[in-house]
């Protein structure tokens, strides 16, 4: 990525609400996620600013977040994790990632029928290069939010 791309995507991001996301490197390289390394990185809290700005605040144009939606809301990624975690009548236009030393990856809107919406993510990760990727921490992070806001 362009140094010129990289500054612009930062902006688009902190004009979002993101405050500590970087965006050095395009697909697949910026899936690498090595430990200490910053390129490429976020937090939950700034992964949330961002969803909640796209797709509940409509901060890039009604049209965008209609598309932006309507696409999360068919990822099938997310069949195994965030979307195991729902139950009647949570809904979720949700993004998926994965990649080396155990992360797994989920961030997206959630939708109960007619009540709150609220942005969520869940970040997972270790140390250790050859962790597995666990599908199950997601969905059973989905159930506790899921069963908070039904309560």
């Amino acid at each position: 990525m362009s140094s010129a791309d990289q500054q612009q995507s930062r902006s688009f991001a902190q004009a979002l609400g993101a405050k500590r996301t970087r965006l050095e490197r395009i697909e697949p390289e910026l899936n690498e996620g090595l430990p200490g390394d910053v390129r490429d990185t976020t937090t939950a809290e700034d992964m949330v600013a961002i969803m909640k700005a796209l797709l509940i605040d409509g901060d890039a144009g009604q049209l965008a977040r209609s598309r932006l939606q309507d696409l999360m809301l068919r990822n099938t990624t997310s069949g195994k994790r965030a979307r195991a975690g729902l139950s009647e009548p949570f809904e979720l236009a949700d993004k998926t990632g994965a990649g080396d030393y155990g992360i797994v990856n989920d961030a997206g809107v959630l939708w109960q029928g007619q009540r709150q919406t609220i942005a969520m993510c869940i970040l997972t990760r270790t140390e250790i290069a050859s962790a597995p990727n666990s599908n199950d921490v997601i969905a059973d992070a989905t159930r506790l939010i899921v069963s908070e806001l039904a309560a």
